[in-house]
């Protein structure tokens, strides 16, 4: 912000006067950077408030920061930390300044897409609002924040109360929007859309904070109480920020950013603040539920609540981002968000039900729990499914509700646990089951006598029929399981009607609809700060590109076949003239093994589904020279692993020194493919073998790695289905496919002819190479392991041919998390020998395709891998300048575009 304001007062509109002296006097007492940068100074600057909640504030290269703001980036709030030792001197480097800052790129064209010829253009509806900010400057004081609970935990010095971050960001919601409203109301700005708050660590106010007399302004604690737990909210001041529509740098686009998404939902939290169904996981997710438990409440003709199975619901919620630098300005999306729920309230034994047998057995399995109580091999099963589940038990409606997370089931049945206890009458010590304490102390009545109870604490049981899951929010959390995955991709699918259709009920104001919706013209934060938005979805031109052609082999029925619209408007282009065979590019001599893995003393598989995928081979153009007999690998689970690998070996070693000698015959290379049948996966024989090895794995390192061999692997049940007419047998036709990819045989290749820019791009005489680029991450429950599985993996694929149908490609690992590819150069030099020795040429033009990289990070990871790539390029030759474009993919997962007419719609 413009230190000299001469004087001018702010906004009247919003009631801000807060002159130039006073915001100076403020930021002085708060700490904050901003008269030592006026004042020339760049040095270290230590100082300590005299008050106990001023804390310490450390200054490096003029920039100011308390030691523990907020909770994601400095470390816990601790009332008696001592004092640290300063930092050394720095240099404040302004993200602007960054050398990489001054690229330049080439401009969009002005050229509107109405006015290009290419395609048929319709009218489409996007799932964007725009937004229109004030003239004036938003100026806003931004706080840190942090919020803690107390939590009692053993110390050297003795059990205490410990002060730890609430991490769940519902919860801070909740915490704070009660201090906020209720308890400190005088703290606070007394007009409630002065105060923007992202739910986690990050406060904005037009207004300065007032903690009360004799309080730092800048640095103060508000102390909760709630359900007989102590919390904190610690709140510093950060700095002043001014957003201003004109100003392009990364700094204010960044600010405008979080502020606005921020204040956009700040309406909807608001009203909804009262109601316990409203979660906030993330800053820019909001997930409600007006109805609990009510699955058959919907909003254009879609469920908003679903149930899936073992306790887990669906819930439909809302996304929305800011897009600030959009061609068309400042831009709102809006898009419909599915999160996993655990069921509230629902009973244990219902959920033991469906777990042992689902709903359509469910009479079944209640008469086989009250005759003989639960299967021994179940007990895994439930606890599996149980463990850490938050929970509550209710012996009678009049008992109160006591919580807990489950642990485990009680390993006898609730008419055998026995204790010992007091007669309340006699003050005799006496022995009682637990079901028979229960029914005589609270008149409890059980069918299922034999079932396990609940361990609530030691020595404490709980009849399963009187455990629900917990009756508040939770979502779920962990590794989502393949069946509930399945289920919950079955239930969120929409049509893209049904989607339009909601977010238009819940985001724009309706006339006929009481729901709350997330934009709405008397939205008092956007009055306040002067923002503005559409009242609809914005209307876009959209284009319907030609379909493409593709041109196979010489000796094909049809060499150039088109695409053609099936016209049953489901999205899906048809090849025609499907019943006739296309030959391959170029013609490989090969010849095949067929290697049954008999694991469970099954007989060889019959049929001719061998048979069947040769001659499928032989139609497309591939030279199979003797159709070798099916061999048998004996890999019973009960055989030692050496005694498999040497079966393994010399079944590969007798087929390659086969191969050689066809090929010293008939004087021509011959590559060898080897097709490995298989009876299953192989979980069972993982386990059985205690991790010790995967056949699967094993097969495909020793063929592919050590002998240099193609491996085909296919299912028991894939073979069994190869066999048939050759011309309709689809899953030879798919297997076969398989086979020439891995022989490096191309089918097709996308014909120039009717296509200017590919026939540009796949010039023989002014070659192109193009490289795909991207990082692979493991998954967050990955990275709390140790081992190779917790490594990144980058990987850089680059075509081998002029026509793009044949690619390499170079992985490798590196440290987890980075996105920057470690040793590039090198990686991108072999891509491009690599292709000179197919083409015979050097390629006069990079195209680099790049994954996973965000918008803040585009212009730093361009300028660090085009220094990597022209050192590459520099290592071949000095004289190689070929031209680089580089295109980043970014992921818009939330963007959709919805045709105004059906006749235009595809899907």
């Amino acid at each position: 912000m413009n230190r000299r304001m001469g004087g001018m007062r702010m906004d009247d509109r919003y009631g801000r006067r807060n002159s130039d002296d006073r915001r100076d006097d403020y930021e002085r007492r708060a700490g904050n950077a901003y008269n030592d940068r006026r004042e020339g100074g760049n040095g270290h600057d230590q100082r300590r408030g005299s008050g106990s909640d001023q804390g310490e504030w450390h200054g490096s290269g003029g920039q100011y920061q308390r030691r523990g703001g907020p909770q994601s980036r400095l470390p816990p709030f601790n009332e008696n930390r001592q004092r640290e030792q300063p930092r050394k001197k720095g240099i404040n480097i302004a993200r602007d300044d960054l050398k990489y800052q001054g690229q330049t790129f080439v401009k969009r064209p002005e050229t509107k897409i109405e006015e290009l010829k290419l395609g048929r253009k319709i009218d489409v509806t996007t799932n964007y609002v725009k937004l229109e900010l004030p003239e004036t400057p938003i100026r806003l004081y931004q706080y840190n924040v942090e919020i803690l609970m107390g939590k009692m935990m053993r110390t050297r010095q003795g059990p205490g109360i410990q002060k730890v971050p609430v991490t769940d960001r519902t919860q801070a919601s909740k915490l704070f929007h009660r201090a906020w409203t209720r308890e400190y109301r005088d703290v606070f700005p007394s007009n409630h859309s002065d105060v923007i708050f992202n739910d986690v660590n990050i406060l904005w106010s037009a207004r300065e904070m007032n903690p009360g007399p004799g309080k730092n302004p800048g640095d103060f604690t508000l102390e909760l109480e709630l359900e007989w737990k102590k919390f904190w909210i610690h709140i510093v001041f950060a700095k002043s920020i001014e957003i201003n529509r004109a100003d392009k740098s990364i700094q204010n686009v960044s600010d405008l950013r979080t502020v606005l998404d921020a204040m956009l939902s700040m309406r909807l939290k608001y009203e909804l603040q009262g109601n316990d169904n409203c979660v906030t996981p993330t800053d820019n997710k909001i997930y409600y539920s007006l109805r609990p438990g009510d699955y058959d409440f919907r909003i254009a003709n879609s469920p908003m609540v679903q149930y899936l199975s073992e306790g887990v619901e669906t819930w439909t919620g809302l996304h929305g981002a800011v897009k600030p630098e959009c061609q068309a300005g400042v831009l709102y999306n809006v898009d419909l968000s599915h999160s996993l729920f655990y069921s509230r309230g629902k009973n244990l034994l219902d959920f033991l039900v469906e777990l042992l047998g689902g709903s359509h057995e469910e009479e079944n399995v209640r008469h086989r729990l009250q005759t003989s109580g639960m299967p021994f091999d179940a007990r895994k099963k439930v606890e599996s499914a149980f463990k850490g589940l938050s929970m509550y038990y209710q012996i009678t409606p009049k008992e109160s509700k006591k919580y807990f997370k489950f642990t485990q089931l009680s390993p006898k049945g609730i008419s055998q646990i026995k204790f010992v206890r007091k007669d309340l009458e006699t003050g005799e010590q006496i022995e009682d089951t637990v079901l028979d304490y229960l029914r005589k102390m609270y008149g409890y009545s059980c069918n299922y006598r034999d079932l396990p109870a609940v361990v609530y604490k030691k020595n404490m049981f709980v009849p399963l029929d009187r455990c629900f899951l917990t009756d508040i929010v939770s979502k779920y959390e962990g590794r989502v399981k393949q069946n509930l995955l399945g289920q919950f991709i079955r239930k969120t699918a929409m049509t893209p009607d049904d989607k339009l259709a909601v977010i238009k009920e819940l985001v724009l104001p309706q006339s006929n609809s009481t729901l709350p919706t997330l934009l709405s013209v008397d939205d008092m934060w956007l009055k306040n700060f002067g923002v503005t938005c559409q009242k609809e979805l914005m209307q876009l031109k959209a284009t319907i590109l030609p379909a493409p052609s593709l041109k196979f082999g010489e000796g094909s029925h049809d060499e150039v076949t088109y695409f053609h619209d099936r016209g049953r408007n489901d999205g899906i282009w048809e090849l025609v003239k499907r019943d006739c065979f296309r030959q391959t590019l170029e013609t490989v001599n090969a010849v095949m093994c067929v290697i049954y893995v008999n694991d469970s003393n099954q007989p060889t598989p019959q049929g001719d589904g061998a048979s069947t995928l040769i001659k499928v081979l032989r139609e497309m153009g591939l030279r199979i020279h003797e159709e070798f007999e099916t061999r048998e690998l004996d890999a019973n689970y009960m055989n030692p692993f050496e005694q498999i690998r040497e079966s393994l070996e010399g079944l590969i070693s007798g087929f390659k020194k086969h191969v050689a000698e066809w090929s010293e015959k008939l004087k021509e290379p011959i590559k060898p493919i080897v097709l490995f049948i298989l009876n299953g996966k192989f979980s069972t024989i993982q386990q059985r073998n205690m991790g010790a090895f995967n056949l699967y794995q094993m097969i495909k390192y020793y063929c592919d790695v050590v002998q240099g061999v193609y491996a085909q692997v296919i299912l028991r049940a894939t073979y069994n289905k190869m066999a048939g007419n050759i011309r309709t047998a689809a899953t030879a036709h798919n297997v076969a496919l398989k086979v020439l990819a891995k022989l490096g045989v191309s089918l097709f290749h996308v014909d120039p002819e009717n296509h200017k820019n590919w026939a540009k791009l796949t010039d023989a005489k002014d070659p192109t190479l193009v490289l795909s680029v991207d990082v692979t991450h493991p998954s967050a429950d990955q990275r709390i392991k140790e081992g190779i599985d917790t490594l990144s993996v980058a990987s850089v694929v680059g075509n081998l041919d002029v026509q793009m149908t044949k690619f390499g490609t170079n992985s490798h690992l590196q440290r987890v998390g980075e996105e920057q590819i470690v040793h590039l150069d090198d990686i991108v030099c072999e891509r491009i020998r690599d292709f000179e020795r197919k083409t015979g040429s050097y390629p006069n033009h990079l195209v680099v395709y790049r994954d996973g990289v965000s918008e803040t990070e585009f212009k730093r990871i361009l300028f660090e891998e085009k220094a990597g790539i022209m050192r590459a390029c520099s290592k071949i030759s000095e004289e190689f300048k070929p031209t680089l474009t580089y295109i980043v993919a970014t992921k818009r997962h939330h963007t959709h575009f919805f045709p105004n007419s059906k006749e235009d719609s595809l899907a």
